[in-house]
Protein backbone atom coordinates (compact mmCIF):
# COMPACT_ATOMS: atom_id res chain seq x y z
CA UNK A 1 0.00 0.00 0.00
CA UNK A 2 1.75 3.37 -0.97
CA UNK A 3 0.11 6.79 -1.62
CA UNK A 4 -1.08 6.91 -5.40
CA UNK A 5 -0.22 10.70 -5.54
CA UNK A 6 -0.09 14.17 -3.53
CA UNK A 7 -0.57 17.56 -5.23
CA UNK A 8 -1.29 21.07 -4.08
CA UNK A 9 -3.36 23.65 -5.89
CA UNK A 10 -4.79 26.99 -4.85
CA UNK A 11 -7.75 26.58 -2.99
CA UNK A 12 -11.04 26.09 -4.99
CA UNK A 13 -14.27 25.85 -3.42
CA UNK A 14 -13.86 25.90 0.57
CA UNK A 15 -15.33 23.10 2.28
CA UNK A 16 -18.17 23.30 4.76
CA UNK A 17 -17.52 20.13 6.49
CA UNK A 18 -15.09 17.15 6.58
CA UNK A 19 -16.63 14.73 5.03
CA UNK A 20 -17.00 17.42 2.29
CA UNK A 21 -13.35 17.87 2.29
CA UNK A 22 -12.82 14.16 2.34
CA UNK A 23 -15.21 13.75 -0.86
CA UNK A 24 -13.30 16.69 -3.05
CA UNK A 25 -10.25 14.28 -2.08
CA UNK A 26 -11.77 11.48 -3.29
CA UNK A 27 -12.89 12.31 -5.93
CA UNK A 28 -9.77 14.21 -7.25
CA UNK A 29 -7.52 11.36 -6.41
CA UNK A 30 -9.70 8.55 -8.01
CA UNK A 31 -10.87 10.70 -11.32
CA UNK A 32 -7.63 12.12 -11.83
CA UNK A 33 -5.31 9.53 -10.59
CA UNK A 34 -6.66 6.26 -9.55
CA UNK A 35 -8.87 5.71 -12.96
CA UNK A 36 -6.54 6.35 -15.34
CA UNK A 37 -4.11 4.57 -13.73
CA UNK A 38 -5.59 1.50 -13.20
CA UNK A 39 -6.50 2.17 -17.09
CA UNK A 40 -2.84 2.02 -18.22
CA UNK A 41 -2.12 -1.17 -15.77
CA UNK A 42 -5.05 -2.92 -17.07
CA UNK A 43 -4.33 -2.23 -20.44
CA UNK A 44 -0.29 -3.44 -20.07
CA UNK A 45 -1.24 -5.92 -17.94
CA UNK A 46 -4.19 -7.12 -19.97
CA UNK A 47 -6.64 -8.06 -16.60
CA UNK A 48 -8.72 -5.93 -14.62
CA UNK A 49 -6.02 -3.52 -12.11
CA UNK A 50 -8.90 -2.52 -9.14
CA UNK A 51 -8.78 0.84 -7.84
CA UNK A 52 -8.78 0.65 -3.61
CA UNK A 53 -9.47 3.78 -1.85
CA UNK A 54 -8.73 4.25 1.89
CA UNK A 55 -11.03 6.07 3.32
CA UNK A 56 -11.14 7.18 7.36
CA UNK A 57 -14.26 9.21 7.34
CA UNK A 58 -17.29 7.57 8.36
CA UNK A 59 -19.47 10.22 6.92
CA UNK A 60 -17.70 9.78 4.58
CA UNK A 61 -17.88 6.79 3.14
CA UNK A 62 -21.69 6.03 4.11
CA UNK A 63 -22.19 9.26 1.83
CA UNK A 64 -21.19 7.06 -1.26
CA UNK A 65 -22.30 3.60 -0.32
CA UNK A 66 -26.40 4.62 -0.17
CA UNK A 67 -25.11 6.81 -3.52
CA UNK A 68 -26.77 10.08 -2.28
CA UNK A 69 -26.53 12.47 0.52
CA UNK A 70 -29.30 14.84 1.87
CA UNK A 71 -26.35 16.47 3.77
CA UNK A 72 -23.76 16.61 0.87
CA UNK A 73 -26.42 17.18 -1.70
CA UNK A 74 -25.74 20.85 -2.02
CA UNK A 75 -21.97 19.43 -3.18
CA UNK A 76 -22.92 18.92 -6.86
CA UNK A 77 -24.62 22.14 -7.15
CA UNK A 78 -21.44 23.79 -5.72
CA UNK A 79 -18.83 21.77 -7.57
CA UNK A 80 -20.55 20.10 -10.30
CA UNK A 81 -17.49 17.99 -11.35
CA UNK A 82 -17.90 16.23 -7.70
CA UNK A 83 -20.62 13.79 -7.38
CA UNK A 84 -21.35 11.18 -5.02
CA UNK A 85 -23.20 9.22 -7.58
CA UNK A 86 -20.75 8.57 -9.66
CA UNK A 87 -18.46 7.41 -6.58
CA UNK A 88 -20.79 4.82 -5.61
CA UNK A 89 -20.96 3.87 -9.27
CA UNK A 90 -17.46 2.93 -9.48
CA UNK A 91 -17.23 1.24 -6.04
CA UNK A 92 -20.57 -0.44 -5.83
CA UNK A 93 -21.65 -1.13 -9.43
CA UNK A 94 -24.65 0.34 -11.27
CA UNK A 95 -27.80 0.14 -9.61
CA UNK A 96 -29.72 -0.19 -12.29
CA UNK A 97 -27.46 -3.13 -13.46
CA UNK A 98 -27.31 -5.18 -10.09
CA UNK A 99 -25.74 -8.46 -11.78
CA UNK A 100 -22.61 -6.51 -12.63
CA UNK A 101 -20.41 -5.91 -9.61
CA UNK A 102 -17.23 -3.89 -10.03
CA UNK A 103 -13.80 -4.45 -9.16
CA UNK A 104 -12.87 -1.49 -7.34
CA UNK A 105 -13.23 -0.89 -3.48
CA UNK A 106 -13.76 1.64 -0.83
CA UNK A 107 -12.54 0.21 2.39
CA UNK A 108 -12.73 1.78 5.59
CA UNK A 109 -9.27 2.91 7.41
CA UNK A 110 -8.15 3.68 10.68
CA UNK A 111 -7.24 7.28 11.39
CA UNK A 112 -3.73 6.50 13.24
CA UNK A 113 -2.37 4.75 10.59
CA UNK A 114 -4.42 6.84 7.75
CA UNK A 115 -0.59 8.40 5.85
CA UNK A 116 -2.09 11.59 4.22
CA UNK A 117 -3.13 12.79 7.68
CA UNK A 118 -0.22 15.15 8.46
CA UNK A 119 -0.92 16.78 4.92
CA UNK A 120 -3.87 18.40 6.30
CA UNK A 121 -4.11 18.40 10.49
CA UNK A 122 -1.37 19.47 12.86
CA UNK A 123 0.28 17.03 14.78
CA UNK A 124 2.65 16.35 17.42
CA UNK A 125 6.19 16.75 15.71
CA UNK A 126 7.14 12.54 16.27
CA UNK A 127 3.30 11.63 14.85
CA UNK A 128 3.92 14.18 11.69
CA UNK A 129 7.14 12.85 10.82
CA UNK A 130 5.92 9.39 11.64
CA UNK A 131 3.61 10.21 8.62
CA UNK A 132 5.44 11.34 6.57
CA UNK A 133 8.17 8.83 7.10
CA UNK A 134 5.32 6.03 5.95
CA UNK A 135 4.95 8.18 2.69
CA UNK A 136 8.42 8.17 1.97
CA UNK A 137 9.23 11.90 2.71
CA UNK A 138 12.76 12.58 4.51
CA UNK A 139 14.03 15.87 6.10
CA UNK A 140 16.55 17.47 3.50
CA UNK A 141 19.89 18.58 5.52
CA UNK A 142 20.44 22.10 4.51
CA UNK A 143 24.31 22.20 2.32
CA UNK A 144 27.28 23.26 4.56
CA UNK A 145 27.87 27.46 4.00
CA UNK A 146 30.81 27.74 4.49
Amino acid sequence: QLPLSWSSKGQGPTARSTPEAELYALDHAVHHHALPLGLFWSVLLNRVVPVIAMEDNEPCISAIAKGVSRKLAYVIAKKEKTSVSALHELFFGDPDEPEQTSPHALCKIASEIQNADFFTKPLESDEHWANAWRVGLRPVQPPDRK
